[in-house]
Parts: structure tokens; sequence; C-alpha cells
């Protein structure tokens, strides 16, 4: 039970955390030209940091808990090639790499001085981490899980 609602949850919100990086990676973009930065900014690039934290909480508590794991690991030999591999090996792992590269991103800017250089590590750390979470989420999975 816990699982199934787990599981609705995160594939739920990734499209929150799809929608909240376009609007940041379009933002950067926008800023990186024009050389400004605004309070909304950094609201912004909190909001898409905070999203990707909560769904990767999320999805550590699905990893803990899920049967796919629990059989991949259970099996020698699992590969990466099926699907139990890749939600036990491959998902979560790359899903973590593209949350720290967000981070970095994100300190990176923090830790800027001019406006134009904020935004234009927000531009690529952020357009590599969504390039990288678009890449990895199942698709071939429901849209939407009731």
């Amino acid at each position: 039970m816990t699982y199934s609602w787990l599981l609705l949850l995160h594939g739920s919100l990734r499209w929150l955390v799809l929608i909240v990086a376009a609007l940041a990676i379009i933002r950067a973009w926008q800023g990186s030209r024009s050389g400004s930065w605004s309070r909304s900014d950094e609201t912004l690039g909190t909001v898409f940091i905070s999203l990707l934290d909560t769904q990767l909480l999320i999805g550590i508590g699905l990893y803990a808990i899920s049967p796919i794991r629990i059989a991949a690991y259970a099996a020698p030999g699992s590969s990466l090639d099926n699907e139990m591999g890749f939600f036990a090996f491959l998902h979560p792992f790359i899903m973590i790499a593209a949350v720290i590269i967000a981070h970095v991103g994100k300190a990176l800017a923090k830790r800027a001085a001019a406006p134009a250089q904020k935004q234009g590590y927000l531009l690529r750390y952020y357009t590599i981490a969504l390039a990288i979470i678009i890449l990895i989420i199942p698709w071939w999975r429901p849209f939407l899980r009731f």
C-alpha cells in the first residue's frame, strides 16, 4: 500500500519538476542575455531544487521498499538491459547525478558576482540536469498512475 502511494506521488510530481525546470531554464536564458538577476530568479531556483530534493527523497523511499529492487538484488546477473535492472540500478543512480548537477549549478550561481554569470551557471547546469532527467524518465510507464 505504501509502495503504491509513493509510486503515485513520485510519478505525479515529475510533471511539476519538469515544468518548474523548464521555467527556471527559460528565465536563466533570458537573464543571461539581459544580464539581470532578481529575487524571483532566486525563488524559482529554490523551488526547482526543493522539488528535486523532494522527488529524490520519495525516490529513496521507493527504492528502499521496491519489489523490483528487491528482486533485482536477489537475482544474480541482473542486467541493465531489462526493466528490473533499469529501476534497480540505472534510474536511481543517474537521477542522483542529475540532482547533484542542479545543486552544483545553484551553488556556483550563488557565489558568482555578476548577474549574467549567475544566470549562465543556472542555464548550463539546469539544462544538463533536465536533459539527464528527461533521458532517464521511464516514458514507457503510464504518465499518471491512479
